[in-house]
């Protein structure tokens, strides 16, 4: 796992153009609804983008959150349109990490 570096710089998550940007390209365009994806996006950002966050999608009756979860990071790793940066689980279910790829240096 590739850590991010201060000298590295951190991904960015603009909400208002629903773009996850890399250096300043995008990576990842919503074009259309994706709720948890946007909220862990959101939550990164919202904590200054650390290499760990807690789950931060609103319990639902009728779903397991641990495979929820999995199932909005497989989402999340969907459709870049640059591979540098990449998210994971972090093995307990409760939360995400974020690492650069080997194409980001």
């Amino acid at each position: 796992m590739k850590l991010p570096t201060a000298a590295q710089g951190v991904p960015r998550w603009d909400g208002l153009r629903r773009e996850l940007l890399v250096d300043g390209q995008v990576v990842k365009r919503f074009r259309v609804p994706a709720p948890n994806q946007i909220a862990v996006l959101a939550a990164f950002e919202e904590e200054g983008w650390p290499p760990r966050v807690f789950d931060p999608l609103s319990p639902q009756e009728d779903q397991d959150p641990k495979r929820r979860l999995h199932e909005t990071i497989k989402a999340l790793n969907g459709h870049h349109r640059l591979q540098t940066i990449r998210f994971s689980g972090d093995g307990t279910g409760k939360a995400v990490l974020w690492e650069w790829t080997a194409d980001r240096g």
